[in-house]
């Protein structure tokens, strides 16, 4: 074990001496072995100034012996003012931040003898190791030190040897470096050795100091848990168990014991007693049989026959040795013992020969302790060629497995053991308050236990009692587990809520009421088949710890692969499950306290999870974590808010994040984001909420209590460094503990359907943000980022532009909801973890935008309720402070700031420098490792990439930015893994298979990883699908140049668009010339002969920043092509175009961005709309309308019946105007007046009118409204429609001509309508692959036929691609035919009734039918044909039936068998 401790100057603000590749000054130590476990990181530390004058190391033993260590540099006087000297950068702290001008040596004395002096008053053991630049016998730091009336230490060389120290430095000629310690640590030597020796200029000090006198005569050792003897990995051992086991079973008649409890007659309580009975019988007969499975032997000296013969021949000698000094011993057991041994004539040997002897078989067994592994690879290795010469497979088998495990256990201990996360001991001491502000630290097993007990057991464990369901009346109406009639009610909706009713609970209540008349009550199965049994245990993890009674994984794993001893645990626990019961053995758990940070130890610090029985776990995981999870499914009820949903990830969560913040800075609209973490969120869930909520989501009232009573009950023992405690608390009969417990396989879901539970009723306030999209008008409602209890709460409102006040009010009722929900369940949130962005915007004189700076104002303060319904107040961050959330960093503007990182503790760099962070760490870790160069090489694919690639696929730094960061790590790292440093840098990115270094070019990932979750979400229904289409969306509006902005120019158009994520992805494709286009986004000119404005502006000559200026005025006024800013002719400029469109007027059923516009640009505008139609009008008009286009026509002229309609309500009603006849006659130039008609439904022209006053106008012009779409008549035209028509080439159809789309339907395929109406379309569908013939060529065939004769539709298809395989060629079938169904869908919409699917692969078939409703997982194969499925055939008016055909039966069976 290896720990260190280090530091330099935090404080130094000069840019020159940051710059360079080393700072001056800087202290460190490290400590090794046994030493480095006694370490109390908490009193461990560098200088408090952070000037790292000295750092300290304290060493504590038992019974409260400790001992500090300090090493300290005190500099050398400097008069350069202007250096980077470590006596300047303590002089300008002092100058800068404590306002003196004091001399840095005297200072450093001054402080390090009141630190001294302190140490000396607790009864601290120290010893100081200086570099004190000065003669240490005669300067004022060695006086002071040795200072028989003051610290009274003793300088180690001198005091050892009774010689002093001679010059220290190389170049010195004074000692000017030395060890003290109090004269109450014992050095048992000490000595200085020669120039040369050890690293640096300076000589090295070598002391040795007595152990005892540093921690005490026995400091405390760890205490480790016992062997296993059952390992299911060896059948010997696994063989022994279940025959014992199962004979045991049947001997006792465990089994019919238990269908005894069967009895309905029985009472719950006589149930429950037989069954605890039961259950204490079968464990005392499993702990028998792991006890008699196999012997356990030593494991220091690796297996090999020739270390077998050296220590029995030890322990022979031993035993021989006792013989002759007659302490007894059979003397025929010594022959025989001998002769296995092949030792001689043993009884003729004296003691001193045997003694003798004894000796050099001990030392080969030193010698095999060292060297014992590569005995042992020969042993395996002979092993293997003798089952290889007897072609005995299964033994050939097993021994590679053996060869394998032991080679990559090997391998990657010495790797986790160099690079690995390093972790922390076992808890040996606890920090407790108090009281008056600071800590107590308890040592000894008696405080240490009572500590955690009373401060997590008694406290953290009861704090669910806070939530108003557990108080009170309602306490009385819902008890603990919600049994009563209120529960009941509340269940079915009928609940009367009182007016003193906790809001917040009300709404709870109102949810799980929705959410219960969604799903079927009781609709989850909580009995456990032997079979399911068998299939979960078979694939656990055996080495996973378990509880207090000593069932460990490897009982249920071994019981697993026996029918008789599975049935009868599947049995036992379905009982309990059923009958509400929960076994006493479930009720004892064992909770091990763990370190979340290292080295820290306070009390509110420890994680506790509870290890509690494996089979209870394995319950709770299957009927929560499988079944209800598969309702909550099954019902669509997993919102997309949650990113912890199994298939999605966390770094889904990171790049959500990052995209709002892109959507709000796109939109210019104000928002906020609010931080908030839930405190405890397993351990503060009150039953009576989740008992409810369980019900809701379709779980038995019984299986529910089962888990719920075992955790009331529950009794708490402790493992720590002392060991597992004989002593437990547990649950008052007052005060039952609650929650869902660390380590429960239920917390998972538990915690995942409150969550779902407080979302929905969160959601049914209105809080939140809705992500619509311009074009599309694609939206989805979302609550916040949830990632457990990591929550993200988040507002943005796209119905209207609000000001900062109300974005900050909003934010404000947002969190006052979430606070009240989750303290309904019980929960609540930690103030001092929470913290919010309020974003805005203000424009300059030339109308460009940044961001509002509201944080050190007072009247944008937000809070959040606590239990007690008191407030704290949370931080207030500003939009350039980056945090880390979910281990990625991000902040609204995108651009961290890096100084406020380096000042601020909380505070996190930018993405892109926390990633060159996480390498620099990694190497330096990496240079110390002593890992030899193929070792590095490995692990930087399988260690270093996988750290700092984490959270990649977000970040949004420039591509040139990205590849200037990988230089520092790389050009170390290159050394350590054998490549030459001056060797070129392309050299480091070659793959291996050129003759490459084969290092990860982050430049080239960054786009890999983008364009993985571009492809992935994008289309998808998931918010992440709606937030890139709506980034993208806004991003094509913002470029304004055409329907696939990918593919325009970056170099030219790129600072155009606002920085984000998508702007970043362009310049990351233009730069390597790869093409994305979107195909979802209907976008194009509604007119004919119309352009985009913005092409046609450039075309005019307009220069660059010209351009510029005319796009963000057509931002403004909401303008994307030619046709928008004339009139209905297509000739004449719309007036309105003329002016500033006002900021509550829309001219675009799109959302465009905000924008603020001067006098000047509008006067430019002006003048280019000018130059578009001179003197007014066009040459020559633009074309009629094709399409409907986005601009809004609030006039319509009727010609028929000649009458005017102004509308702003679109046309759900609008106003007639009459028109004004002058002499009786009508012309162009009529006035039209408004008439109090109001009309409902109005048709006509498309009309431009110009205002003559105020309520008169006169028509410019109107022109045809564009054609209405055509529905389509038969599912061909659909299939023309979808273009892709290689596709459909070999389409046959009965009764109709031809092939194909140009097929001729007689009937329009009225008989594929009537026979999913119906019931009887069946299809079947089969893909073929031959790699012999075509190794990238797939193909598939389809049969669509009415079951009663109706008609057959016959399909055949083959695809080319590099990917082709026969599972490909399944897929490729499927979907063929589920686009089929599809293009019946769209035929007729409103089709009811079901088609029977049918494949011969089963995995394909089962893969189609259980499509996630969000995304297809990123690294699932062929995820181009399953999210066409996913995301056009899910969502069918009818029943699909998918059902497996067994493959090639016509080879065994005849025709008409079939």
């Amino acid at each position: 074990m290896v720990r260190g401790i280090w530091g330099s100057n935090k404080h130094e603000l000069e840019s020159k001496y940051l710059d360079k590749r080393s700072m001056e000054g800087g202290t460190g130590m490290v400590a090794f072995g046994e030493m480095a476990s006694l370490m109390n990181s908490n009193q461990s530390g560098t200088d408090e100034s952070g000037l790292a004058r000295w750092t300290v190391m304290e060493f504590r033993g038992g019974d409260g012996h400790k001992t500090k260590v300090l090493c300290g540099y005190v500099p050398c006087k400097n008069s350069r003012v202007d250096s980077g000297t470590s006596y300047q950068q303590q002089r300008r702290y002092f100058i800068h931040k404590e306002k003196k001008d004091e001399e840095p040596r005297t200072r450093l004395l001054q402080d390090l003898k009141a630190l001294l002096d302190k140490w000396k008053e607790d009864g601290d053991r120290i010893v100081v190791c200086l570099d004190a630049n000065e003669d240490i016998y005669k300067d004022i730091i060695g006086r002071t030190l040795t200072d028989s009336e003051g610290l009274d230490m003793v300088e180690a060389v001198h005091a050892s040897s009774g010689q002093k120290l001679g010059a220290t430095h190389f170049r010195g000629s004074r000692p000017i470096d030395a060890v003290w310690t109090t004269k109450d640590v014992e050095i048992a030597n000490a000595c200085a050795m020669p120039v040369g020796y050890g690293a640096g200029d300076h000589r090295m000090f070598v002391v040795d100091l007595v152990k005892e006198s540093l921690v005490g005569p026995q400091p405390q050792a760890i205490v480790r848990p016992g062997a296993r003897r059952l390992n299911s990995k060896i059948p010997t051992s696994l063989r022994n168990y279940n025959r014992t086991l199962e004979e045991l079973i049947s001997r006792h008649k465990l089994r019919e014991k238990l269908q005894e409890c069967f009895d309905p007659k029985m009472s719950k309580e006589e149930r429950k007693e037989r069954l605890d009975k039961v259950d204490e019988e079968a464990r005392q007969y499993m702990l028998h049989a792991e006890k008699t499975c196999r012997k356990l032997k030593c494991g220091q000296i690796p297996f090999s026959p020739e270390a077998s013969l050296w220590i029995k021949r030890t322990q022979f000698y031993r035993s021989l040795l006792r013989f002759l000094n007659g302490k007894g011993k059979n003397r025929g057991n010594l022959k025989r013992a001998a002769r296995r041994c092949k030792i001689r004539n043993p009884f003729s040997l004296t003691a001193e020969e045997v003694g003798a002897r004894l000796r050099e078989c001990k030392n080969q067994c030193k010698h095999f302790k060292i060297h014992g592994q590569r005995y042992r690879t020969q042993h395996l290795n002979k092993r293997l060629e003798a089952a290889r010469e007897k072609q005995d497979e299964e033994a050939e088998r097993r021994i590679l497995q053996i060869i394998r495990r032991e080679r990559d256990r090997a391998f990657w201990r010495r790797l986790n053991f160099s690079l690995g996360k390093r972790r922390g001991s076992s808890v040996a001491s606890v920090q407790v308050p108090d009281g008056e502000g600071g800590h107590v630290e308890l040592n000894s097993q008696k405080e240490v236990q009572e500590a955690i007990w009373n401060n997590v057991h008694q406290s953290r464990y009861h704090l669910a009692e806070e939530a108003p369901i557990c108080q009170g009346r309602l306490r009385g109406e819902f008890g603990y587990n919600a049994e009563t009639l209120a529960a009941r009610q509340v269940l079915a909706g009928t609940y009367q809520f009182g007016e003193d009713f906790h809001e917040g609970t009300k709404r709870i209540c109102e949810a799980i009421s929705d959410i219960s008349s969604t799903v079927q009550m009781d609709s989850i199965d909580q009995i456990i088949t032997r079979e399911i049994w068998q299939q979960k245990w078979k694939k656990k993890k055996e080495e996973t710890s378990s509880s207090v009674s000593k069932l460990h994984f490897g009982h249920y794993i071994s019981g697993a692969h026996s029918d008789k001893i599975s049935d009868f645990h599947a049995l036992k626990t379905s009982l309990a499950l059923v009958h509400g019961i929960a076994l006493k053995r479930w009720s004892r758990g064992l909770c091990v306290m763990l370190e979340k940070k290292l080295g820290v130890r306070l009390i509110n610090k420890l994680r506790a999870i509870l290890l509690m029985e494996a089979d209870f776990n394995a319950a709770n995981k299957i009927v929560f974590g499988e079944r209800m999870m598969d309702n909550v499914r099954k019902y669509r009820l997993m919102p997309d808010d949650i990113f912890s949903e199994r298939a999605r990830e966390a770094t889904d969560g990171g790049l959500s994040k990052a995209l709002f913040y892109d959507i709000v800075n796109q939109l210019r609209r104000p928002a906020g984001l609010a931080s908030v973490d839930a405190a405890n969120c397993y351990d503060r869930v009150a039953h009576a909420i989740s008992q409810m909520v369980f019900q809701a989501f379709g779980t038995p009232k019984n299986a529910s209590n089962s888990m719920h009573e075992a955790i009331q009950e529950m009794q708490f023992f402790l493992r720590t460094a002392f060991g597992d405690s004989t002593e437990s608390v547990g649950a008052r009969v007052e005060l039952k503990t609650q929650g869902y417990m660390q380590g429960n396989g239920a917390s998972p879901a538990g915690w995942a359907v409150v969550s779902i539970t407080i979302i929905h009723a969160h959601k049914k306030e209105g809080h939140g943000a809705t992500f619509l999209c311009p074009i599309s008008k694609r939206s989805q409602k979302v609550a916040g980022i949830l990632y457990v209890d990591d929550t993200d709460i988040i507002h943005l409102n796209m119905e209207r532009v609000e000001v900062m006040s109300e974005t900050h009010h909003a934010l404000q009722f947002s969190l006052d909801s979430w606070s009240q929900l989750l303290i309904a369940t019980g929960g609540s949130l930690k103030p001092e973890k929470c913290f919010y962005y309020l974003i805005g915007f203000v424009w300059d004189r030339q109308g460009k935008w940044q961001h509002v700076s509201v944080e050190g104002d007072e009247d944008y303060g937000l809070t959040v309720i606590l239990p007690d319904q008191s407030r704290a107040a949370i931080e207030h961050l500003s939009v350039n402070e980056a945090r880390i959330t979910l281990g990625m960093s991000s902040c609204p503007s995108g651009n961290a700031d890096s100084l406020l990182a380096k000042e601020k503790d909380e505070a996190s760099p930018s993405p892109l420098d926390l990633m060159r962070d996480k390498a620099m760490a990694w190497v330096n870790t990496a240079k110390t490792s002593g890992l030899n160069r193929r070792d590095v090489h490995f692990s930087v694919e399988r260690k270093m990439w996988p750290k700092i690639s984490y959270g990649l696929c977000a970040n949004s730094a420039p591509y040139n930015e990205i590849v200037q960061a990988m230089h520092k790590p790389y050009h170390t790292l290159c050394a350590l893994g054998g490549l030459v440093r001056s060797a070129k840098r392309e050299l480091r990115y070659l793959d291996g298979g050129f003759y490459g270094f084969g290092l990860p070019h982050w430049g080239i990932e960054a786009i890999i990883a983008s364009v993985n979750k571009i492809l992935t979400h994008y289309g998808c229904e998931s918010i992440l699908g709606v937030q890139y289409q709506q980034s993208t969306e806004l991003f094509l509006m913002e470029l304004g140049r055409s329907g696939q902005p990918f593919l325009e120019n970056f170099d030219l158009y790129g600072h155009r668009i606002t920085d984000c994520h998508v702007k970043e992805l362009w310049n990351r494709l233009s730069r390597f010339k790869i093409q994305l286009r979107l195909g979802n986004i209907k976008v194009a000119p509604p007119r004919e002969g119309d352009n985009w404005l913005i092409p046609v502006f450039e075309s005019l000559g307009y220069s660059k920043s010209e351009v510029d200026i005319l796009n963000r005025v057509r931002l403004h006024q909401e303008v994307l092509y030619e046709s928008d800013v004339f009139g209905a002719d297509g000739r004449q400029i719309d007036t309105r175009y003329l002016r500033l469109r006002g900021q509550d007027e829309k001219w675009s059923d799109m959302i465009f961005p905000i924008q603020h516009i001067p006098p000047s640009h509008l006067r430019l505008w002006k003048t280019a709309l000018a130059q578009l139609a001179p003197g007014g009008r066009r040459p020559r008009n633009i074309g009629k309308f094709t399409s409907a286009g986005h601009k809004l026509w609030y006039w319509k002229y009727d010609p028929i019946s000649d009458r005017l309609f102004h509308s702003d309500s679109g046309w759900m009603e609008a106003r007639e105007y009459v028109r004004v006849t002058t002499n009786g006659r009508r012309n162009r130039q009529s006035r039209w007046v408004p008439s109090p008609n109001i009309v409902e439904e109005t048709s006509g022209n498309l009309c431009t009118v110009e205002a003559l006053g105020e309520n008169a106008v006169r028509i410019s012009s109107h022109v045809a409204p564009p054609p209405q779409e055509v529905e389509p008549e038969t599912f061909l035209e659909v299939l023309k429609d979808w273009g892709c028509l290689w596709l459909w080439k070999e389409l046959k159809i009965s009764n109709s001509s031809g092939s194909g789309t140009s097929s001729r339907l007689e009937d329009n395929g009225e008989w594929i309508r009537q026979a999913i109406s119906d019931g009887t379309l069946m299809g079947v569908t089969d893909g073929s692959y031959i790699r012999e013939l075509c190794p990238h060529l797939c193909s598939a065939a389809l049969i669509l036929e009415c079951q009663s004769g109706g008609g057959r539709l016959v399909l055949t298809l083959g695809e080319h691609c590099l990917q082709a395989n026969a599972y490909r060629g399944e897929l490729l079938g499927l979907m063929a035919l589920h686009l089929l169904l599809l293009s019946f869908n769209k035929t007729w919409p409103d089709l009811g009734g079901k088609v029977d699917i049918y494949s011969d692969c089963l995995g394909a078939l089962h893969k189609v039918e259980h499509l996630p409703p969000g995304k297809i997982p990123s690294k699932c194969r062929h995820s181009d044909i399953l999210k066409n499925i996913m995301l056009h055939c899910n969502s069918l008016s009818f029943k699909r039936i998918f059902s497996h055909v067994k493959a090639h039966q016509d080879d065994h069976e005849d025709f008409e068998a079939l």
